[in-house]
């Protein structure tokens, strides 16, 4: 009886301390909801003010003659680029037949006619014959040509484009004063707080999961009569009383003996044994059962981690398969699904909305920290 008290004992520890890592991670999970709500609802914020000032200063003298220059210097750059790109396939295309002249090429990588040539006199003087074999004074001078007008096309297309992000630059610039002084900047900092606590209660949420994780290993071990030194001692001692006299063997010498006394004994002897018996075998199963359940409950927090790596928790995103997901929850919960058809479900289902506003105007982050145009967390950034 003590061993069994002491294995008792070990399956209650282990189960109080599973009831406090669970009530933290409901406690985390509660607190990562409020702090996703919170972030969601700020981002809601700033989106109704963006859309506002939007409308407002898009009617306003400034910004029109401001976009007018952005039109005008975005379409001069793309037909810089454009220009730059064709000249870049015409180089490809024309360049083929002096490439393929190992002659020319020759000359060409010896720097041959330009002030870069070093040869003795015989090997100038062949060179020269050369030359003059394959018209290289006029073929050289179409290849630098066709060769540099390339690299000043592009040049002038980068120039121009620096010059349309500048133009730019300016119209941002006036979005964004027009939303400071609506008070965007306090939205901001709201939004930043609860993007920070989010982060925090993530850390804590993943702490609490890790720590139920490794308890629910502790607990599977404490169930597993193979590893537990105490259960098989006293199964042994069990199994070697039993073996000293058979029970069916005690009752039959009761009925030759005239006490009915003997005879209830014996019975309730028996009635014991088929009982531990009976308590012996729904043990295994609940055993089992919980093993499975175990099983099933990392399986579907392997899926959610998955689930928050693939960005599907992104408050501007949701999913239109809410009653197939239901239906393939419950599939995992019986055992007849997998957690990869899961992923599959919310792969498919998932969709980002949109916020109310471009998600551009006065350089306004997008969700996630960075903002249209720059790449960065710098929150005037642009469409170009």
């Amino acid at each position: 009886m003590e061993l069994l008290e002491r294995r008792r004992q070990r399956l209650a520890e282990a189960a109080e301390r599973r009831s406090k890592a669970l009530d933290e991670a409901a406690a985390a999970q509660t607190e990562h909801a409020k702090w996703a709500a919170a972030v969601e609802a700020a981002r809601n914020r700033i989106d109704q003010l963006t859309a506002a000032v939007e409308t407002r200063v898009k009617s306003e003298p400034d910004w029109t003659t401001q976009q007018e220059h952005v039109a005008q210097a975005t379409a001069t750059a793309k037909a810089a680029a454009d220009k730059a790109v064709q000249s870049e396939a015409d180089r490809k295309s024309k360049g083929k037949p002096y490439e393929s002249d190992p002659l020319f090429m020759y000359l060409w990588q010896s720097e041959y006619g330009t002030a870069h040539y070093h040869a003795g006199p015989i090997r100038r003087y062949f060179d020269g014959k050369v030359a003059k074999l394959v018209g290289y004074d006029s073929a050289q001078a179409n290849y630098r040509l066709l060769t540099e007008i390339p690299l000043r096309l592009r040049q002038h297309a980068d120039r121009l484009a620096e010059e349309a992000h500048g133009e730019l630059a300016k119209r941002i610039a006036i979005e964004r004063r027009a939303l400071e002084a609506d008070g965007v900047v306090v939205l901001e900092t709201d939004l930043d707080a609860a993007e920070k606590n989010l982060a925090q209660t993530e850390e804590r949420l993943s702490r609490a999961k890790a720590e139920l994780t490794a308890l629910d290993a502790d607990r599977a071990s404490v169930n597993d009569e193979a590893s537990d030194p105490d259960y098989r001692q006293a199964l042994e001692m069990l199994t070697e009383r039993l073996s000293r006299e058979d029970l069916g063997g005690l009752y039959q010498k009761a009925l030759r003996t005239p006490s009915p006394d003997d005879d209830r004994i014996v019975k309730s002897l028996q009635e014991q044994e088929r009982a531990i018996a009976q308590t012996d075998s729904q043990i295994q199963q609940i055993r089992r059962t919980a093993i499975e359940v175990a099983k099933k409950r990392a399986e579907l927090e392997q899926s959610r981690s998955r689930f928050q790596q693939a960005g599907y928790d992104d408050p501007l995103g949701g999913f239109v398969n809410g009653a197939l997901i239901g239906t393939i929850l419950g599939g995992i919960l019986n055992g007849s699904r997998s957690s990869g058809t899961l992923d599959n479900v919310f792969n498919d289902g998932f969709r980002r909305r949109l916020p109310p506003s471009n998600g551009g105007f006065g350089g306004m982050r997008l969700p996630g920290g960075g903002s249209q145009g720059d790449g960065g967390g710098f929150r005037t950034g642009g469409d170009f």
